[in-house]
């Protein structure tokens, strides 16, 4: 997938640049990232989507995967998300963190407010279930909602998929899938009614 220069806010929108030497620009009008913690089965994982300002033929505003890293090591991983975010302007990122992870969010935490990085936060996903998550990604997908290059991470795993993949004993193996599910949500709903969780608080790194 081609690497971004950069992307700078010009009033409501964001104009993001290709480092390509075309003059190539993609307007989007919001950006958000979708993040899995490493477990035994997977690797740290990060996606970072812009929705486009213009509507699809079905009313709808495509999603374009932006950058995406996945890491063994924590560092390796820290820096590459902190850097994606600013040059990206992402400053919000969803996942569906469990207590068994903590021990990462606490590290991740020192390692942001460290480098002034205190106003990314990470909230839980709307979208809580890996099944429905799998068929909203279906849907999105047969909407044209999703621009996902075959070639990065996340393109190879939606083409490996299988209708036996969405069993829930399934969802370790496809961990750009399950951060795509993270985020995807967010998208559906206006920002204001970001106002928390009953069951378990957003994570923020202030």
């Amino acid at each position: 997938m081609k690497e971004i220069k950069q992307a700078l806010r010009n009033g409501e929108r964001i104009e993001v640049q290709y480092s390509d030497d075309t003059a190539e620009k993609v307007c989007v009008q919001e950006v958000r990232g979708g993040l899995m913690l490493p477990t035994a089965e997977s690797p740290a994982y990060f996606c970072i989507l812009g929705q486009l300002l213009e509507r699809n033929s079905k009313f709808k505003h495509p999603c374009i995967l932006l950058s995406e890293t996945e890491a063994a090591l924590p560092e390796q991983f820290y820096k590459k998300l902190s850097n994606e975010a600013r040059k990206l302007l992402c400053w919000t990122f969803f996942c569906d963190y469990t207590d068994s992870n903590y021990e990462f969010r606490v590290s991740l935490s020192k390692y942001l407010r460290k480098r002034d990085l205190s106003r990314i936060s990470i909230k839980l996903p709307y979208i809580g279930d890996w099944v429905n998550g799998i068929l909203t990604i279906r849907q999105s997908s047969e909407d044209g909602v999703l621009k996902i290059p075959k070639d990065s991470i996340m393109g190879r795993q939606l083409g490996q998929m299988t209708p036996g993949d969405q069993q829930e004993s399934q969802r370790g193996r496809f961990y750009a899938v399950d951060a795509l599910r993270c985020v995807l949500g967010s998208f559906e709903r206006p920002s204001r009614s970001w106002t928390g969780f009953t069951e378990r608080k957003d994570f923020y790194y202030g």
